[in-house]
């Protein structure tokens, strides 16, 4: 997994998306992103987490860069895109209980009573219970990681 924190260099992220853009040349799917400096990737938007995008690329491998590296019409497209994603109604009950178990975990983080290892295995385990769901439900594999996003953002 190639990644880039919000602590990274410009180079190093530059460097980064280089290399996605060059591994990315013959994606079928996703979106295209661009940065701030207005180089662009073809990635598909996995999740955002705090000020960060996680982004799979065309090569099926995961990447994240800090959501400030983004141009300012895709920071808003990746901002705008977690509120679109339309929940099942089947899945509803399911996906409910794992945003509100992610909700206290953080809590229970935050005021200190859970440690952040904890945190980040009982976190697994509620998008764990989530992915058990779209398999019983049927849900379609194009979903799902738009709905687990969701569900991490909420």
């Amino acid at each position: 997994m190639s990644s880039c924190s919000a602590n990274s260099s410009p180079r190093l992220m530059a460097l980064a998306l280089g290399g996605v853009l060059c591994l990315g040349v013959s994606a079928a799917r996703g979106d295209m992103w661009t940065n701030a400096a207005g180089q662009a990737v073809d990635a598909t938007l996995m999740a955002l987490e705090g000020e960060n995008a996680v982004f799979k690329g065309a090569d099926g491998k995961r990447f994240v860069m800090p959501l400030a590296s983004l141009s300012p019409a895709a920071r808003q497209g990746a901002l705008n895109a977690v509120g679109r994603i339309e929940v099942p109604a089947r899945l509803r009950p399911d996906f409910d209980l794992c945003v509100n178990t992610l909700k206290r975990l953080g809590e229970l983080r935050k005021a200190g009573q859970l440690g952040d290892d904890i945190e980040a295995e009982q976190r697994k385990a509620a998008l764990d219970r989530l992915k058990l769901a779209f398999e019983r439900l049927g849900v379609a594999d194009a979903s799902r990681d738009q709905l687990l996003m969701k569900a991490r953002n909420q």
